[in-house]
């Protein structure tokens, strides 16, 4: 309980907390209108030229991290929702899912236009602009887990009624634009970071297809490129083609992590690998994550491939020591014909992803076993031009590890500001 000695100035004790003197306290369903979606059969749907857009939930997924909801691949005409009398939901309506709350916990996006959605989604539009800002209030919205508001049962469903007894704290008008043009600023240098990491992916998906199919020469010489039919597709001609388990060792035998030195090196499992990028996140040691089952011990020059999902591309060559997982492989030339840094490479190529995925097994969780990656074959260029691929690739690859640290963060500084302006830890005057 907060003692009365405890509140600032200008503060005071409310059933959301400590907040200032000139903010409210009130029910979302008495500053708002509340309701669901429609289910518009196929035949309603037209093309382009109509003029309402109908929102789905795959329209939400389909947007990324923005926040506004400006265009569908669906749209009906204003014939037919005056024929079934539907209403449509005005701009700045905040929309979410309110099914499987617990799947898209986050899926939040405020309409930039009249639009109608699907009856999977739900509306919420403040009844006066003058009141509640509707930017302030999608903000609101990125506060709350939606599953902490659904029903129970295997599919969450969420229910308006439960919605509108949401308490909503309410500052002063123009203390919430300035809210949430601050957290704007921030959420705009997120996506802004989100551009440039889809660019440079795109930019070393592309050079990877160069480099693995020509060498390392200029774009305009590719053509000059004398090329061989292999196994894998065109390489040039004085490269040579090698089956994976004739020039890669794959780690045996398990360790015990509960003992030393194991217990206390770091470890790596799928989790700690961002997706088709080689970024390691979040490692921590054996001990700390109470691991009891065995695992596999790698040093630093194992290069770590998941056999898990082979399509998500989990790919690391941390070059350090330390254990994985049992779901992933400790990978090692077996001579000099290969280098390592080449190998992580081409594990995280388009080409060789391809390979395994048609290996994968199509029960269960798709993963591929040792047998399998063994008869995958890989390019073995000169080790002059190895390397040469390597440097190229690698550069971009630090380019992207940096804008990777800046969309965390960003994620971590949009989070704490989210909660500690809403809250009014920290007030915009003193931002």
């Amino acid at each position: 309980m907060t003692k009365n000695s405890d509140i600032p100035d200008g503060f005071k004790v409310t059933e959301l907390g400590v907040l200032p003197d000139d903010w409210k306290i009130t029910n979302l369903g008495g500053i708002s209108k509340i309701r669901g979606g429609y289910g518009f059969s196929p035949d309603f749907q037209g093309n382009l030229n109509e003029k309402y857009p109908f929102f789905k939930v795959s329209d939400m997924n389909s947007i990324g991290n923005e926040t506004e909801m400006t265009s569908s691949n669906n749209y009906v005409s204003e014939e037919v929702v005056i024929k079934i009398g539907a209403k449509t939901f005005p701009k700045n309506t905040i929309v979410f899912p309110k099914v499987g709350a617990a799947v898209y916990t986050n899926k939040k996006r405020i309409l930039v236009t009249d639009s109608l959605i699907d009856n999977n989604l739900m509306g919420v539009t403040s009844n006066s602009e003058d009141i509640c800002s509707p930017n302030f209030l999608l903000f609101y919205f990125l506060t709350l887990d939606l599953k902490d508001i659904s029903n129970p049962g295997p599919l969450p469903s969420i229910n308006a009624q439960r919605v509108k007894s949401l308490k909503i704290p309410l500052p002063p008008l123009p203390e919430q634009h300035a809210i949430a043009t601050t957290l704007r600023t921030v959420q705009e240098a997120q996506e802004k970071t989100d551009d440039v990491i889809a660019a440079t992916k795109a930019l070393k998906a592309a050079m990877m297809k160069h480099l693995f199919t020509y060498g390392p020469v200029p774009l305009e010489e590719a053509e000059r490129v004398a090329l061989k039919e292999t196994e894998i597709g065109p390489v040039p001609e004085d490269w040579e083609v090698a089956k994976f388990s004739d020039v890669v060792d794959i780690a045996k035998g398990q360790i015990d992590p509960t003992t030393e030195p194991y217990s206390k090196l770091l470890h790596i499992g799928p989790e700690n690998i961002i997706s088709g990028t080689g970024q390691v996140i979040r490692m921590r040691t054996a001990e700390e994550i109470n691991l009891i089952s065995g695992q596999f011990y790698f040093t630093s020059e194992h290069v770590i491939y998941s056999k898990i999902r082979p399509y998500l591309k989990k790919v690391a060559f941390p070059k350090i020591e330390g254990t994985c997982s049992a779901d992933m492989y400790p990978l090692k030339p077996q001579d000099a014909r290969l280098f390592s840094e080449f190998l992580f490479q081409y594990l995280l190529s388009d080409q060789f992803s391809n390979s395994a995925i048609s290996f994968q097994d199509r029960t269960g969780i798709p993963k591929i076993n040792r047998q399998q990656i063994g008869m995958i074959h890989l390019p073995i260029p000169p080790l002059t031009i190895q390397k040469q691929i390597a440097t190229i690739l690698s550069s971009i690859d630090q380019k992207l590890a940096a804008e990777l640290s800046r969309r965390e963060a960003l994620n971590t500084l949009f989070a704490s500001l989210l909660h500690d302006l809403m809250t009014a830890k920290i007030q915009v005057s003193t931002v």
